[in-house]
């Protein structure tokens, strides 16, 4: 028998529960609201799309439509009447394989998640963070942390690094300084105590501290790099060059310990994924508990 002014029964109830399990808008198809799953399917989608903004705020938006459609399902009328139950199941799975192929789609051309397997970020990537690159949808600017390959042999190796320079700027770095278009990037003594050097605050190389941040400026953009180190290394010196056409100069973050442009020369703009804008998990120095401070920490 029928639920008063529901419409549905308490066996078609369980299974459009069961069914909204499987996706948003699932249970919605199982019970003949075709309309209605796909608008509660098109609203789990968009807020997967809202990951390069708001990272996992957007995840945990989606899990929240996700258990909202399934409220909506188990509390919703049923459809037409006289239509075949195999209809709705073969419905209820053409709703599960073209969410299933649509998400996976929509996530792989608008962003990438990967781990930072090295300290030539720091402080800004640490190891075995988490992080989320958009793909899509952005302009590049000074100061933008992109992932990037350097080769097509190493397709599946990845970088991450820090913008410093565009087509047609003259860049340099002197005594561990970044230098553009002739006038030196200003920085800010952060100190070798400060949060972000983690276990490191207290090492010392050669008597001398080996994180020492500082704050650096860039046109309008401002972040923290580990300058330890950096004045003393020949290698983190260059002679100023103009980046060609089509390329992008990038820098470590950890400017005394970083394999980048200083080495291997500009990037070409077909080289880079894409722009990272989250850490999404971060781990504390140990590597093994989570550093709930870094957890979908925006990328300045």
């Amino acid at each position: 028998m029928a639920d008063e002014g529901s419409g549905i029964s308490p066996g078609r109830r369980a299974a459009a529960g069961v069914a909204g399990l499987l996706g948003p808008g699932v249970g919605h198809v199982v019970i003949g609201r075709l309309v209605r799953g796909l608008v509660w399917l098109a609203a789990a989608l968009a807020c997967l799309l809202l990951m390069p903004v708001f990272g996992m705020w957007a995840l945990a938006l989606f899990f929240l439509v996700w258990l909202a459609s399934l409220c909506d399902a188990l509390v919703t009328g049923t459809g037409p009447e006289g239509v075949p139950g195999w209809i709705f199941v073969a419905g209820a799975l053409l709703v599960v394989v073209t969410f299933e192929l649509a998400a996976r789609a929509a996530l792989r051309q608008l962003m990438v998640t990967s781990r930072i397997a090295s300290g030539t970020m720091a402080p800004t990537l640490l190891p075995k963070d988490m992080i989320l690159t958009q793909k899509v949808g952005y302009r590049l600017e000074r100061g933008d942390v992109v992932l990037f390959r350097r080769s097509a042999k190493d397709a599946e190796l990845e970088y991450a690094k820090r913008v410093v320079a565009l087509a047609g700027d003259t860049v340099a770095v002197e005594h561990g300084n970044l230098v553009l278009n002739g006038k030196p990037a200003r920085r800010t003594a952060l100190g070798h105590f400060h949060d972000e050097c983690g276990d490191q605050a207290e090492l010392h190389v050669d008597s001398k501290p080996y994180c020492v941040l500082e704050e650096e400026h860039l046109n309008e953009r401002s972040y923290h790099v580990n300058a330890g180190f950096a004045a003393e290394r020949a290698d983190a010196d260059f002679a100023a060059v103009t980046v060609p056409a089509g390329h992008v100069f990038v820098l470590g973050d950890n400017r005394g310990n970083s394999l980048d442009s200083r080495h291997f020369g500009a990037v070409p703009l077909d080289a880079i994924v894409g722009r990272v804008r989250f850490v999404l998990l971060g781990y504390q120095p140990d590597g093994e508990n989570v550093w709930w401070e870094r957890v979908n920490r925006r990328v300045r």
